[in-house]
């Protein structure tokens, strides 16, 4: 395990499994298909679409976080929701432009309650 994976055990590991592919940001991207000039089939994203959150989300589909310690998005995220894959939404609901950056012990992050989870995942990939 590396430094940030000592807080999960093994078990923690078996019983999480990926139920929602939703959850991976490339998943948000609606995926295309197109042919080429010798008739080649090839699938593309389109990366140029920016993912923001509404900015009328009611506050109350919010919860708040406290950061114990120097750690990154994707260990915040199995924390609070049991994937690693959900460290971009931290990022969308924080504004936080550097995905890299360490969040800081005494930080305080907002986080997307779980109940409202998949609303706002499927509400993410059904906008253009």
């Amino acid at each position: 395990m590396g430094r940030y994976g000592r807080q999960i055990t093994r078990h923690d590991m078996e019983q999480t499994k990926i139920s929602h592919p939703e959850e991976y940001y490339e998943n948000i991207f609606n995926m295309y298909k197109d042919k080429n000039e010798n008739d080649d089939m090839y699938y593309f994203y389109n990366i140029g679409k920016k993912i923001t959150l509404p900015k009328n989300i009611d506050d109350g589909v919010f919860d708040y976080f406290n950061v114990l310690d120097t750690l990154p998005l994707t260990t915040v995220s199995y924390q609070v929701y049991g994937t690693i894959h959900l460290w971009w939404l931290l990022l969308l609901c924080n504004d936080i432009q550097n995905s890299l950056k360490l969040l800081t012990p005494g930080s305080v992050i907002k986080v997307i309650k779980k109940e409202y989870l998949s609303t706002i995942l499927k509400s993410l990939k059904n906008r253009e």
